[in-house]
C-alpha cells in the first residue's frame, strides 16, 4: 500500500550555519546543518503505529537538478524521502514515500538513490531510482514537485524484458543528465551491482535490456577486477561527445577508480585508481570540478583532482559539528552548476541529519615538489633532486613512464625532516631508442600533491661499449671493454 506524507515545516529542526574550518588545506567554504531530533520527527511520522525518528538507517542523499529538493532514501524505514528547501534555506515541506515489501510501492532495505528531471525543458517532475538492496531490484518511482506526488512507474530485475541478469546485493546507482543533450533527452542510469562486483548501464528511458554489462578489464596483461564496490559517481567529460568519467569506490582494495567511458555502448577504459591506506573510501560524487570521497573510517571527506592525480582539500574528523562527521554514510554533489552544493547524510541516533556545503575550488594551493635539477650521464645512470614546497608529505612517490605506455610508480622515498631537498638516483636505464620520463609527488594518508613537471630522456638505440683497458705485448694489441648494451650484436674496431 502507498504512502505519502506532506509534512510542513518541522518546528524544533537544528540549523546552522558557519564557515567550515579546514582539516589540512581547505579553501574558504560554507556549510548548513540539518538536523532532525527523534522528540521532533515523532510528532509527524509514525510506522506500524509507532512513534519514529524522521530517520532510522539514512543511507544515500541525491539533489534535484534545477531547484533545491533533497532527497533522502531510508534502509531502515524503508522509504524515500524528499526535503523541499525554501528560498531562505529552512525546510519547507517533508514528503515521505514506501513500506516495506517487495511489491509496487515497497522495498526491503534500499541503500541507493539517484534523481533525473523527467521533463528536460522544466525542474518539476523528477525520475528517482533506487537501489532496492534486499529485493535485488532497481525500482523507478516518479515525483511531481509541484503536486507533491509520487508514483510507482517501473522495475528491474532478472525477469525483465526476458533478460537473465540476477542482481546480488545492488548497493548503489547513479545517473547523468547531459545539458548538450536537452532535446534529445541524454541520460543514462548505472547500477553498482556490488555482490556481482559489476555494474550495469542502463538507459534512463528504458529499464529494460542493458547499455553493457562491466566487471573490470584486461590492460597490457594487468588483470583488473573490484574487490567489493559500494559507490558509483558519473559526470560528462565535456573532451568529446558521449564521453563520461566513472568513478568506483572499492574498500576491500581501499581505492578510488577511475574509469572512462567513449560510447554509449561500449564498456570504459580503467583510466587510474589511488589508495588510501588508512582509510576506507565507501562513497563518492562528482561535479566534473572534483571528486569527493568519503572516508567512512577516519569520518573525512576527501576532494581529488578529477582525473584522481592530487588532493585538493581534506575536511572532517569525529565529531557532531558543522565541522565534523559521525557515522557518514554517504555523499553526494550538483551535477550542474546551477546549484553548487556538497551534502553529506549521517546515520547516527538521535539527530540523524545531512549536511550540506559550498565549497570553494578557486584557490587550491601550487604545491607540486620542485624538480629543480636532473642529468643523465648518456649511459644508464638520471639523477633527479627536488624541493619539497608543501609540510603534508610523509613519501615521495617516482613516477617512470617509458614510451606509450601508462605511467608507473618506479619508487617511493621516505621523507626526511629538515632535508630541503631529495634525491633520487635511477640506474636501470632500458636502452633500445626510447623515451623515458619522470615525475614526482608527495603523499601522505589521505593527501597527495600535484605533480613536479617531468623530465624526459630520450635514450639511443644502443649504448656505446666502454673500453676498460688496452695492453700491448710481443705485437699482440688487448683490448678490454664492458658492454653496456644487451642490444649490441657485434663490434667493429676501427
Amino acid at each position: 500500500m502507498k504512502r505519502i506524507w506532506a509534512l510542513p515545516f518541522i518546528v524544533g529542526l537544528a540549523l546552522f550555519s558557519a564557515t567550515l574550518t579546514p582539516y589540512s588545506m581547505l579553501p574558504p567554504s560554507y556549510g548548513t546543518m540539518y538536523l532532525f531530533s527523534q522528540d521532533t520527527a515523532k510528532k509527524y511520522c509514525t510506522w506500524n503505529g509507532h512513534p519514529t525518528g524522521l530517520f532510522a538507517d539514512p543511507q544515500d542523499i541525491a539533489y534535484a537538478i534545477g531547484n533545491p529538493s533533497i532527497f533522502v532514501v531510508d534502509k531502515g524505514h524503508n522509504k524515500i524521502t524528499v526535503i523541499q528547501i525554501a528560498p531562505d534555506g529552512s525546510i519547507d515541506t517533508i514528503i515521505n514515500y514506501g513500506s516495506g515489501g517487495n511489491g509496487e510501492n515497497e522495498f526491503n532495505a534500499p541503500t541507493a538513490i539517484t534523481v533525473l528531471p523527467n521533463d528536460f525543458s522544466a525542474w518539476y517532475d523528477y525520475d528517482i531510482y533506487v537501489a532496492d538492496t534486499k529485493n535485488n531490484r532497481l525500482v523507478n518511482v516518479w515525483y511531481s514537485y509541484n503536486d507533491r506526488r509520487y508514483e510507482w512507474k517501473s522495475t528491474v530485475n532478472s525477469t525483465n524484458e526476458g533478460a537473465v541478469i540476477y542482481f546480488n546485493n545492488p548497493k548503489d546507482g547513479a545517473s547523468f543528465w547531459d545539458p548538450s543533450y536537452k532535446s534529445k533527452g541524454g541520460s543514462a542510469v548505472y547500477l553498482l551491482d556490488s555482490g556481482n562486483k559489476r555494474f550495469i548501464k542502463y538507459s534512463a528511458g528504458n529499464l529494460g535490456s542493458p547499455y553493457y554489462i562491466y566487471s573490470g578489464e584486461d590492460s597490457n596483461g594487468v588483470h583488473k577486477r573490484f574487490g567489493y564496490p559500494t559507490s558509483i559517481a558519473i559526470h560528462p567529460n565535456h573532451i568529446s561527445i558521449l564521453s563520461y568519467d566513472i568513478y568506483i569506490c572499492d574498500p576491500p582494495q581501499r581505492k578510488v577508480i577511475f574509469l572512462r567511458e567513449t560510447s554509449t555502448f561500449s564498456p570504459p577504459e580503467w583510466k587510474a585508481e589511488i589508495k588510501f591506506p588508512e582509510g576506507k573510501p565507501v562513497a563518492c560524487a562528482t561535479d566534473g570540478k572534483a571528486v569527493y570521497v568519503l572516508d567512512n573510517r577516519n569520518s573525512k571527506i576527501i576532494a581529488l583532482a578529477p582525473d584522481l592525480s592530487r588532493t585538493y582539500f581534506v575536511f572532517g574528523g569525529d565529531g557532531t559539528d558543522i565541522y565534523h562527521f559521525n557515522f557518514p554514510a554517504n555523499v553526494a554533489c550538483d551535477s550542474v552548476d546551477t546549484h553548487y552544493r556538497l551534502g553529506i547524510i549521517e546515520n547516527y541516533t538521535p539527530w540523524s541529519g545531512f549536511k550540506t556545503y559550498t565549497p570553494d575550488l578557486s584557490n587550491i594551493p601550487d604545491d607540486k615538489p620542485d624538480l629543480f635539477y636532473h642529468t643523465y650521464d648518456g649511459f644508464k645512470t638520471v639523477v633527479l633532486r627536488f624541493y619539497d614546497r608543501c609540510s603534508v608529505e610523509d613519501y615521495y612517490e617516482i613516477w617512470k613512464k617509458r614510451n606509450q605506455y601508462p605511467w608507473f610508480v618506479k619508487a617511493t622515498i621516505k621523507a626526511k625532516p629538515g632535508q630541503n631537498y631529495v634525491e633520487f638516483v635511477d640506474t636501470m636505464i632500458i636502452d633500445g631508442q626510447s623515451k623515458i620520463s619522470y615525475k614526482v609527488r608527495g603523499t601522505a594518508l589521505d593527501y597527495r600533491t600535484a605533480f613536479s613537471d617531468s623530465f624526459t630522456i630520450t635514450t639511443p638505440r644502443c649504448f656505446p661499449p666502454t673500453i676498460t683497458s688496452i695492453t700491448f705485448q710481443d705485437t699482440i694489441v688487448k683490448i678490454n671493454w664492458d658492454d653496456n648494451s644487451y642490444k649490441n650484436m657485434a663490434y667493429c674496431l676501427i
